[in-house]
């Protein structure tokens, strides 16, 4: 079986790139000025914009659905006159981009074209009368609290209020003397002078927004706008405050905002979104988004009791909430357009075809989708089937399913399976043997020996196999023996658990060691070959009665053998280029806890099979192939040596040692003393004193060997071997 696809750009693994953000010179907030009742003035740094009211379109009234009061209603904009100018991105409503790459979507074409219609009409309204989508953005500089003219403006969008006023500790939660006025638009807005040059509303305290129904209830709520927001951590389920924060800049921070349901169609809704994103991308320079959960998004059922199945039906339909897709396309846009280098991922479990493709092909925008499938397969194995049942095709069915040129972020396990109530990879292989089967002084336990070398395989063929960026929740690196559990009520409110302890894997006695230096060298490994980025991706054997699938990846050979007993010598492995072949990174070194079976100065020269340019003729579908070791329970990268480069040359990159980490050498483990000196006395004779004395073969060539003091045999070994 062969499997294709192509990539665009290089991915992140884990962590957004850092990224600074260009920010305007000039006055450090824009001033908003409202020259009269009959016309407004938007001046946003050099640029000002001004209309009538008269002469705006006619405001089509409808019930906002989705609203909790029925008395709710939302003005929506729109202009059956446009003569507006055309964007300035290459955006078509006829020829759907999206189509030339996936042409069964051509069932659904009127489908894109409406839902591109759409978004382009909106965009170009909005640019008609508030300016450039990234003007439209700025809308934290009117609403909410700011600064201007020596006093402190609120403003709040509330059309179906009655009466709203400014509360807070600045009056005593007394609002009876702010009381705030309304505008047409169903802005309501208040003014408050300083008084001795000092703002009435300290910072750091708190406000809230009261306002009345139609009802005649009043009602208390945190400003939309608001900046900062605290509550009682010693209180269950305390409520939010509201909190004015203008502080001096050296005392500014963030803190993570909750997602809810929007009316996305609507004018002040979209300004309120677009101008959150702007404002955590200027404010604290983000470099990038994860949008969470956005299949409630997408459907207008929420995806709430559907198993999508991939039928394009499901979703290119009515059940589309095409206002959701179309503010997702603005934000991307918006995004991209204010830091074209910023990376923005959708958690999306429907798999919405075009969600990872640009806007200006009929896509909604989105540089990756997280690959949900993955984590939630394996658990799957790791619960529910023995280690022979394990199917080799339906792993990496899971890990390969995804679509054509649109990137994945591929994971092993989620942060939900670090919290209470559930498990991490390590804990469901090991258990509570992670607790007292994790010292080295010790010999391995069959339980510890397979958590760490099938931990080590799950994670190294999510990454090489399962998409273009790989992620990883802090701490399951190196297995993290314990949960995070946040303070609530059923801990007593306590910290104790809140935290990840670095010291376990630091701790050179213990075993957590072993597998944190093999995700460091699984990083390493890209680094060096940058296969994540790589368009080749061919899977050329699933063998489920063996329990080994081989593939390529970029220019290397992977090698996994899931089998629990089986060792197979001279294991025949397909490949693309003919040549010599040597080991990149192995999970069996004695560097990542495992037991050193496989060797690494072992040349593997390939044969050619079949008839070239004939793939039924070759072996798996490859034209060439060659022979390796592949122990039980081992995954092994291949790199193919470049035969331009002299054999000392290939020699002194030696990847292998560049790629694992310091071994710190324990005087009861013999097996890796002797390797040591087997590696150092095997040091090229054809190379020159000179060039030996050059290269400082014992710090570039091999692993950094912490010698104890008592150690006099290893101690003259080396310093025989290193003397010139």
């Amino acid at each position: 079986m062969e499997i294709n696809f192509k990539v665009l750009s290089k991915p992140i693994r884990g962590s957004f790139p850092s990224f600074s953000p260009k920010v305007s010179s000039g006055a450090s907030r824009n001033k908003i000025c409202f020259p009269s009742q009959h016309s407004t003035g938007l001046k946003f740094g050099s640029q000002e914009r001004s209309w009538d009211i008269s002469s705006t379109p006619k405001s089509r009234v409808r019930k906002d659905e989705r609203m909790k009061h029925s008395s709710a209603i939302s003005a929506v904009l729109t202009d059956d006159n446009s003569t507006m100018a055309p964007l300035e991105e290459d955006v078509k409503t006829e020829n759907i981009g999206l189509l030339n790459l996936d042409p069964t979507l051509e069932p659904y074409l009127d489908h894109f074209r409406h839902r591109m219609k759409r978004y382009v009409d909106q965009k170009m309204l909005i640019e008609k009368y508030e300016g450039p989508l990234e003007e439209f953005a700025q809308g934290y500089l009117k609403f909410g609290f700011n600064r201007e003219d020596g006093c402190i403006v609120y403003r709040k969008w509330a059309p179906a209020a009655q009466e709203a006023e400014v509360i807070g500790d600045f009056n005593g939660w007394n609002g009876s003397n702010h009381m705030m006025e309304k505008d047409q638009f169903g802005v309501w807005s208040i003014r408050i002078p300083d008084v001795d040059s000092k703002p009435v509303i300290p910072h750091n305290s708190r406000v809230k927004f009261r306002f009345k129904h139609g009802n005649g209830v009043w009602v208390d709520r945190i400003p939309a706008w608001i900046k900062y927001a605290t509550a009682d951590a010693t209180k269950f389920a305390a409520p939010y405050d509201g909190v004015y924060w203008d502080p001096p800049p050296s005392e500014r921070y963030h803190k993570l905002w909750d997602s809810r349901l929007f009316n996305y169609a609507n004018w002040e809704v979209l300004r309120f979104l677009l101008s959150n994103l702007r404002w955590w991308l200027e404010e604290y320079n983000f470099d990038g988004f994860r949008f969470d959960g956005i299949t409630s998004m997408l459907y207008v059922h929420h995806g709430i009791n559907m198993g999508f199945t991939g039928n394009y039906n499901e979703y290119f339909s009515e059940a589309t909430d095409v206002d959701a897709v179309v503010y997702l396309m603005l934000a991307n846009n918006l995004i991209h357009k204010i830091f074209p280098d910023a990376t923005v991922i959708a958690e999306d479990v429907s798999g919405m075809p075009g969600l990872g493709r640009p806007v200006s092909e009929g896509g909604i925008g989105f540089d990756y989708r997280l690959a949900m499938a993955i984590p939630d397969k394996w658990i799957d194995y790791l619960k529910n089937k023995n280690d022979e049942d394990w199917s080799m095709k339906e792993v990496t069915s899971s890990l390969t399913n995804r679509r054509y040129t649109e990137k994945c972020i591929a994971y092993a396990e989620s942060h939900d399976q670090s919290i209470v109530g559930d498990k991490t990879i390590a804990f469901l292989l090991m258990d509570k043997e992670m607790y007292s089967g994790m010292s080295c002084l010790t010999d391995a336990s069959p339980v510890v020996d397979r958590g760490i070398a099938l931990h080590k395989m799950i994670h190294f063929f999510t990454m090489a196999l399962g998409g273009e960026g790989y992620l990883n929740f802090m701490g399951n690196e190196f297995g993290h023996p314990e949960w995070i559990d946040f303070p609530r009520e059923g801990n007593n409110w306590s910290y104790d658990k809140c935290r990840r302890q670095w010291n376990l894997a630091d701790s050179e006695h213990l075993r957590y060691k072993f597998m944190n230096a093999f995700d460091r060298a699984m990083n390493s490994l890209d680094e060096k070959f940058s296969f994540l980025t790589s368009g080749k991706q061919i899977v050329s054997s699933m063998d489920d009665d063996n329990k080994v699938v081989v593939f390529e990846r970029g220019d290397l050979v992977f090698v996994f053998n899931f089998h629990p007993k089986n060792t197979y010598e001279g294991y025949k492995v397909g490949c693309d280029l003919p040549g010599k072949y040597r080991v990149a990174l192995d999970s069996d070194a004695w560097e990542f806890g495992g037991h050193g079976r496989t060797g690494h100065d072992v040349d593997h020269f390939t044969s050619p099979e079949g008839i070239p340019g004939v793939p039924e003729t070759n072996f798996n579908g490859r034209p060439n192939s060659f022979k390796v070791l592949s122990p039980a329970r081992t995954c092994v990268a291949y790199y193919r040596v470049d035969e331009r480069m002299s054999e000392t040359e290939d020699y002194q990159t030696d990847i292998c040692s560049e790629l694992l980490p310091t071994a710190n050498i324990e005087e009861s483990d013999e097996k890796l003393k002797d390797s040591l000196s087997t590696n150092i006395s095997n040091i090229d004779e054809r190379m020159s004193e000179t060039e030996v004395y050059q290269t400082d073969i014992s710090s570039e060539l091999l692993p950094t060997a912490n010698i104890e003091e008592s150690d006099e045999k290893l101690k003259d070994s080396l310093s025989t071997n290193i003397s010139t």
